[in-house]
């Protein structure tokens, strides 16, 4: 079977990677050094994502990491050098086709505003302040009553 195929969607626009795809990325790592049978091991691996992406229809400007995640979640008992290994082919894969393929990139992910984390700094530095404030006073206490039991003691004693 041809990783060529084109599957249409129903909006026009092709779906799913090409070998093209794959051989321009292979290309590219030739160029970079890799030996002939590291790029075998690596073709493998990028020809069975691009067939899965097809069987699941995915859009190329669509593709994403989460892509990436499915498609090694697909068989649990996998070995974890396995994993690693396709992990390491397929980020990069998607990186090149973000250059080649025009696959979008992620947007930053923003968690909080400037002002926001300022608050939450502010917010922490005083919860701490109060934690070490209480941490005193209970130390303070804790040898105030101790220094009482001290002196009962020896006031008992002198009076015995």
């Amino acid at each position: 079977m041809s990783v060529d195929t084109l599957i249409i969607s129903k909006d026009g626009p092709p779906v799913g990677l090409l070998d093209t795809h794959v051989k321009s990325f292979l290309r590219h790592l030739r160029a970079a050094g890799y030996a002939g049978r590291t790029l075998r091991k690596k073709r493998m691996i990028a020809a069975s994502f691009v067939r899965r992406t097809k069987h699941e229809r995915v859009a190329v400007k669509k593709l994403n990491e989460s892509h990436i995640a499915a498609f090694e979640k697909r068989s649990p008992r996998r070995r974890k050098a396995r994993v690693n290994f396709e992990l390491a082919v397929l980020r990069p894969f998607l990186g090149f086709l973000r250059l080649d393929a025009g696959v979008p990139s992620p947007a930053p992910r923003i968690d909080s505003s400037p002002g926001e984390l300022d608050a939450v700094t502010v917010q922490d530095f005083l919860l701490d302040r109060v934690r070490n404030r209480l941490k005193e006073k209970i130390s303070e206490r804790y040898h105030l009553s101790h220094a009482h039991i001290q002196m009962a003691r020896e006031l008992g004693e002198l009076n015995c």
